[in-house]
């Protein structure tokens, strides 16, 4: 099976958003928050149509981190973690990965604290 993150599987609808941070759940595995709720059609009424596969978006703050090029850089090792680990998972669901701290990470901190909220998750 190939480790692949497809456009299908990043979280973009607004009405998506909206349920999630009204009705998720969160979870913290330091240094990553995850905010997460499953796809089912009583936890998102409001939308039309209900995603057929898990729904992912990474976001790290800007009051942290003034330089876009840092912001991305986390993003796309927090991408590189989830996409490496998403085997683990077998619900669908929608979730935010919020980066906390105001350092810069190491790699492997993030992809253990990744394998950690994966598990949990399922």
């Amino acid at each position: 099976m190939k480790n692949t993150f497809k456009k299908h599987e990043r979280l973009k609808r607004k009405c998506y958003f909206d349920t999630l941070f009204s009705k998720g759940k969160s979870i913290k595995a330091y240094p990553i928050r995850v905010i997460y709720l499953e796809f089912t059609p009583d936890n998102f009424k409001d939308c039309k149509n209900i995603a057929e596969n898990t729904q992912v978006t990474f976001s790290v703050p800007k009051r942290r981190f003034k330089n876009a090029t840092d912001r991305n850089r986390i993003k796309r090792q927090m991408k590189e973690a989830y996409r490496l680990n998403k085997s683990t998972l077998d619900k669908n669901m929608a979730m935010v990965f919020v980066y906390l701290p105001t350092e810069k990470p190491d790699y492997v901190v993030l992809e253990r604290a990744m394998k950690k909220l994966l598990k949990i998750l399922n």
